[in-house]
């Protein structure tokens, strides 16, 4: 992890920073997407993914909110759809599901989209509920015709 001054850290309460494990999880978030993200403004998406992680509705529903929004290409879009799979998997498919439903349908596309290119046929088994809740246009390679 490389060292950055980062006004989203130093807004993390003093509390935060030296009790709980949740919140020293958040100081090390970094990644391309969080470079991105700082860049265009987004000066809280740190706070917000440490609140997905932390369980918090309000976290995740930003954080997929986020999907949706021209912040993200590149290596900070495949960090972005990495972290999604990882809140997928810390949420579970039934509270993941709960939370996504109440979005856009235009949320709930990308969200299942970002998904499907992150683990086509893996996450469709396990997260039934969240797969549900839009189309899935992966298209699969066939065979050529001769």
């Amino acid at each position: 992890m490389r060292f950055r001054s980062s006004p989203i850290v130093v807004a993390l309460p003093l509390m935060c920073l030296l009790h709980s494990s949740e919140c020293r999880a958040a100081r090390e978030i970094a990644g391309e997407d969080v470079d991105q993200a700082e860049a265009a403004g987004l000066h809280t998406y740190v706070s917000q993914v440490a609140d997905a992680l932390e369980k918090k509705e309000t976290g995740l529903r930003t954080f997929l909110q986020l999907s949706v929004r021209p912040v993200f290409d590149g290596a900070g879009a495949e960090s972005y759809t990495a972290r999604l799979g990882y809140l997928l998997k810390l949420w579970g498919d039934h509270d993941f599901a709960v939370v996504l439903k109440g979005e856009s349908d235009a949320v709930k596309r990308e969200i299942i989209r970002r998904l499907d290119e992150y683990a086509i046929d893996q996450h469709i088994r396990k997260y039934p509920e969240t797969t549900a809740l839009a189309e899935h246009d992966t298209i699969r390679s066939k065979p050529r015709s001769k």
